[in-house]
Order: C-alpha cells, then sequence, then structure tokens
C-alpha cells in the first residue's frame, strides 16, 4: 500500500518548465515587474509594518500634468505620499512600466485574483522577493527564473479613482518549497523549508542558497529581483502533506478511504433504501432545517449511521439542500461538520442557506478572502460564545401532528402501492396506464366497453391479450386499409375482443386441417406409379382447368364441381390418376400434332377403331 501511495505522490509533483514555481516568465497582462528595491525592506514593510505599498511607473508624471489629463486618469496615476525619503524604505515600488501599460496591468490582475478566490476559494496572488537563475545544462544558453521567496497578498483600490494597493493578507509566507525539491531530486541539494517572521532568516536563507549552488556553473541567487504575479502550490502541497513520514503511527495508507482508493476499491451498493426506514424513524429524531424528499432522507440517514455517500445529480436537483440538512442535523447532535468543495460557488450556496436560516453563525470559514488570521480567530470566538437557543414553541404537540399526518401519508402510499388481490396490478399502475391511453388516445376516442363483458384477468393476462393487441396491429399495417383486405365482407355482429382468442385458435384448427389435407395429397403425387386414358381431350382439358382451380381458390362460384363430381374426395385418386393420364395423352399429341390433319384429333376414336376391326 506505501508503493501505491508513493506513486500517487510522485505524479503530483511538475519539475517541468510549464511550472511557473520552476521557470517563471513573465505574463503581458499578469505580472509586474519592479525594479530598483529591496527585496528585505519590501518584507520588513509589507509583513512586520503591515503597510499597504503603491506602484510607480518608469514615467514621472508631475502633479499639473496629472490635473490637466482630466478624464484619462484611468491611464495616469499620481504620485503616492512618501511615509521616508529613502526609495527603499517608502511606501511606493518602482516598476519598469509606463503608465499606460501599469494600470492596464493592475486592473487585469486584480481581476483575475478576485475571480480564481471566488471560484477556487484560493489565493493565487503572491510578490515574489528573490530569484534563481539557473540553466538546464552546462552547454544550455537559456536562462530560467525561479522564485525563491513568496508573499501572499492582495490587491485593491477603495474607488475607480484611487490608486491600487498591494497589501499582505495575513497568510503565512514561505520559500519555493517545489524549487527546494527539485533541486534535492536532481542535484542532491537539501535546503530546509523555515518559517519567515524576521527580515534576519530572509538575508540568511538567501546566504544559504548561494552556499548550495556555488558548485553549479553560472547559477545565481538574484535577491532584489521582485515581481508581482500568479502562482499555484495546490499540486505539491498534496505531496507534503501525503508524506508518510510527516504523520505518526496513524499512516495514511492505513486510512480506511485511503486504503481502499489504492488498491481494495469501495463497496458501490447502497447500505440502506427508503423501505428500511419507512414508519421507523421519528421526527423528534430528525433535525432537518429544510424539505428533503425520501432521496435526501436516505442520504442523511445513511451518512449518520457511518457509511460514506457519492450523491450524484445535476443542478437543482437538492445537493445543497441535502448538505445543510446534514450541517445541521451533525450540530444537532454535538458533531463537527468538515464541508469542502472545490468551486467557492458552492461554498457559498450552502453558507447562504444557513445564513438565512439562521444558524450561519455556526460555520466558520475556513479558505475564503473572509479566512484572514484576526478575522479567522475573531469569528472563533464569536462562535464559541453562541448559547443554546431556546423556542417558545410547544415542539412536542407540532411533533405529534406531524407523525399523524406521516401515518396517513405512509397508510395511503402502501394502499396505491400494493397490488389488487386477483390480478397483480396496484392502483397506481392502473392509473398510469389510463393517463398513457388518455394521452395516445385521447378523451373523445377512448373506446366505450360494456365492463360486463370484461374478464377480469391477472396480470398473465393481460399481457397476453395485449400481444394479441399488437399482433392484429402489426397484421393491418401489413395488409393495408379494410377495402382491400381478403376478408372484406366478412362480417359476425356477435364477435367482440374477448372472442379473439376462441377465433385466433379455431384458425390454428383449420390451419392444421388444411395442412394435413396437403401432406396427403403430396403422398399421392408422389405414389402416382400407373394411370389410364380415358375419354376425349376436351373432357381431359375441362378436367384439368377445373382441378387447377380448386388449388387455387377452393370456393368458387363459377365452377360447378358438384356436377362433375370433383368435390367427392374418394374420387381423388381417379382424378389424380386422370390428369397424369392426360399430361402423358397431351405430350403424345404434341409429338403427333405435324403428322396428322386437325380434323383427325375430332373423330371418335372407338367408332374409328370398331371399323377398322
Amino acid at each position: 500500500m506505501f508503493e501505491q501511495l508513493e506513486l500517487a505522490r510522485k505524479e503530483l509533483l511538475d519539475f517541468s518548465l510549464r511550472n511557473r514555481l520552476i521557470n517563471y516568465r513573465n505574463s503581458v497582462s499578469r505580472t509586474i515587474e519592479v525594479i530598483d528595491e529591496k527585496s528585505i525592506e519590501i518584507f520588513d514593510i509589507l509583513i512586520n509594518s503591515g503597510i499597504s505599498m503603491t506602484f510607480e511607473s518608469s514615467e514621472i508624471v508631475e502633479d499639473e500634468k496629472f490635473n490637466e489629463l482630466g478624464d484619462n486618469y484611468l491611464f495616469g496615476q499620481p504620485k503616492g505620499i512618501v511615509i521616508d525619503e529613502s526609495k527603499y524604505t517608502d511606501s511606493i515600488l518602482q516598476t519598469k512600466h509606463t503608465d499606460v501599460q501599469l494600470q492596464k496591468r493592475l486592473r487585469s490582475i486584480s481581476s483575475f485574483a478576485k475571480s480564481s478566490l471566488e471560484e477556487q476559494g484560493v489565493n493565487l496572488l503572491y510578490l515574489a522577493i528573490g530569484f534563481l537563475k539557473w540553466y538546464e545544462s552546462d552547454n544550455s544558453e537559456m536562462e530560467r527564473f525561479a522564485p525563491l521567496i513568496l508573499i501572499p497578498v492582495t490587491l485593491d483600490r477603495t474607488s475607480i479613482r484611487s490608486k491600487f494597493r498591494v497589501q499582505y493578507n495575513g497568510e503565512e509566507p514561505g520559500v519555493n518549497i517545489s524549487l527546494l525539491e527539485k533541486l534535492r531530486s536532481e542535484h542532491d541539494i537539501k535546503i530546509d523549508s523555515l518559517e519567515l517572521n524576521e527580515r534576519e532568516k530572509i538575508d540568511s536563507f538567501y546566504s544559504t542558497v548561494k552556499d548550495s549552488i556555488s558548485h553549479l556553473n553560472r547559477w545565481e541567487v538574484i535577491e532584489d529581483d521582485i515581481r508581482l504575479g500568479f502562482f499555484s502550490f495546490s499540486k505539491f502541497l498534496m505531496y507534503n502533506d501525503l508524506n508518510a513520514e510527516n504523520w505518526d503511527d496513524n499512516k495514511p495508507f492505513d486510512h480506511p478511504i485511503l486504503s481502499k482508493l489504492l488498491g481494495y476499491g469501495f463497496d458501490n451498493s447502497s447500505p440502506f433504501n427508503n423501505a428500511d426506514f419507512e414508519g421507523e424513524v421519528d421526527y423528534e429524531d430528525l433535525y432537518h432545517v429544510l424539505e428533503s424528499d425520501s432521496s435526501q432522507q436516505e442520504v442523511i440517514l445513511s451518512i449518520r449511521e457511518g457509511h460514506n455517500m457519492v450523491v450524484q445529480g445535476p443542478p437543482g436537483t437538492g445537493k445543497s439542500q441535502t448538505i445543510a440538512n446534514i450541517i445541521s442535523d451533525f450540530i444537532a447532535r454535538g458533531k463537527k461538520v468538515l464541508f469542502v468543495a472545490e468551486k467557492m460557488a458552492a461554498l457559498n450556496v450552502v453558507k447562504s442557506r444557513l445564513d438565512s436560516l439562521g444558524i450561519g453563525e455556526i460555520a466558520l470559514e475556513l479558505h475564503s478572502n473572509k479566512a484572514k488570521k484576526k478575522e479567522f480567530l475573531e469569528k472563533l470566538k464569536s462562535t464559541l460564545d453562541i448559547h443554546k437557543p431556546q423556542s417558545p414553541y410547544q415542539n412536542d404537540e407540532f411533533l405529534k401532528d406531524a407523525e399523524t399526518t406521516k401515518k396517513i401519508l405512509n397508510d395511503y402510499a402502501s394502499v396505491i402501492n400494493k397490488p389488487i388481490d386477483g390480478n397483480g396490478f396496484t392502483p397506481i399502475q392502473t392509473f398510469g396506464y389510463y393517463l398513457n391511453a388518455l394521452e395516445n388516445v385521447g378523451k373523445d376516442n377512448l373506446p366505450n366497453i360494456n365492463l360486463d363483458n370484461v374478464e377480469i384477468g391477472d396480470k398473465e393476462d393481460y399481457y397476453t391479450k395485449l400481444n394479441i393487441v399488437k399482433e392484429v396491429k402489426l397484421a393491418l399495417e401489413k395488409t393495408g386499409s379494410k377495402s382491400v383486405s381478403p376478408f372484406n365482407g366478412i362480417e359476425n355482429r356477435e364477435f367482440d375482443f374477448y372472442s379473439s382468442k376462441e377465433w385466433i385458435d379455431g384458425i390454428i384448427e383449420v390451419f392444421a386441417s388444411y395442412k394435413e389435407t396437403s401432406e396427403k395429397i403430396s403422398n399421392h403425387i408422389k405414389n402416382w406409379n400407373s394411370f389410364t386414358l380415358n375419354g376425349s381431350k376436351k373432357s381431359f382439358e375441362f378436367l384439368l382447368t377445373a382441378l387447377e382451380l380448386l388449388s387455387e381458390k377452393p370456393v368458387h362460384d363459377k365452377v360447378n364441381y358438384q356436377a362433375e363430381n370433383l368435390t367427392d374426395i374418394n374420387k381423388l385418386d381417379d382424378y389424380i390418376n386422370a390428369v397424369k393420364g392426360f399430361l402423358e395423352f397431351n405430350k403424345l399429341f404434341k409429338s403427333w400434332k405435324d403428322r396428322c390433319f386437325e380434323q383427325t384429333w375430332d373423330q371418335n376414336v372407338l367408332n374409328l377403331r370398331g371399323i377398322l376391326q
């Protein structure tokens, strides 16, 4: 498990040139380069003295000229009030930018700093003092720069006409731990991180870095290289926090949740469902401050039982509402709750809900623009001074009425979801089928069914009849309109839908009988071994035509089968033999057709035979 954690930690490190903490490159709109200043003095002014500082452009703008600018004040900047005559200890930071460039950059930096704080809840704006100039190799000509010390600051102004001021925001300043880790892993240079609270420690830190890199060709510490820009420590902070050496006996990979994440996996089955809580949870045991449906209540009670939960859903489905209820429920039981979110907006939604309910005072904001050290301590004090509120209402009566209402609702839900005896459908399902038919067919087009003729069967019987309807529907779609149907004109006034199964069974029986008869005829044809020839050619032609019609349409009103005795099934063999003989006769006739006169074929063969005898 330790190996998996170390692999995951290494993926958090970024020693590439994309990392601004390793390879800082000035941004056209989000970097201010400070010149002709001392980094140690700036550290002392911002942190130890707590004085905010303004910026001065490289162009000297006299007060008279500034007054002449009028509406162009956005691109000009008056001189600030000098605290000390020495340019190194005053409250003004000299820059290499012109007035226009400086104001554009300051506005851009201020806007981005506020949006990143609102979205992520983390300050990314730092004043970097002291830089390390380094090279990727001895043969490289490309200079690289990495900041050494970073001071967390804010940038703001009181009005549109006032100057931008940079101010220390109260968070801990620190050294560039990403750079120190790169030096350790790639050059075996170990420099301990330290707490920077005195100017002497800064001077000592610079000296330590200089001594450590002295053997590296062309590497150099530039103490008074100062730049205002954006930096992110989040990934390296996670890397540092997950270091097993920084933990006591409770190692991070031994944590029940982290161990599952690193190897064992999670059980996705839900520990509870709504049925587990039905009628078992009393209102006096619930501390919800907002409405919650059954699924939200399932989440709250599952978490209360100590289970890990993942709740997923699109915006507007009540996730923030559920979180607010979880917080209130746990606080009422004397529990502590840590609520974290990637976006500041998610934190604000829950906090605003708690504020609107009058319980926002129990929330202590740790990562926001309000999380300054002084404000944090004041907020902590006010929270600890909160006493348990006294309610003027008789909650017992409210809870008793609520329990009665809950029982009525649960009984109603149980009844409409209980299958009806004998058919398996619930009332809510039946009503759903009715609404579906009403939507698809329309109220005016619903058939008027005589329920006296309806056989109330079970669910299986319903689906059997439903399949019959689907088959009939499919058949009608294939055959087309009634006028071209082969069954057009056939009518049975006593036939109804509920006789359809008997009707279909009858068709199947007739088809089986027909198939049996057809097989008998086929067997007779296969067994033709001999046949006789009787009568004239015309009689055989008539017989053949009659049999062809019989095979195509058994009920034909234009052929008098009874007169010819063709319907007598007992004479079927005679008919078949006669047809077989005619076919042979016709074959013989064709072979002699060109050798005889046409009139010869109509002569009485028996008379001629007698004369010849």
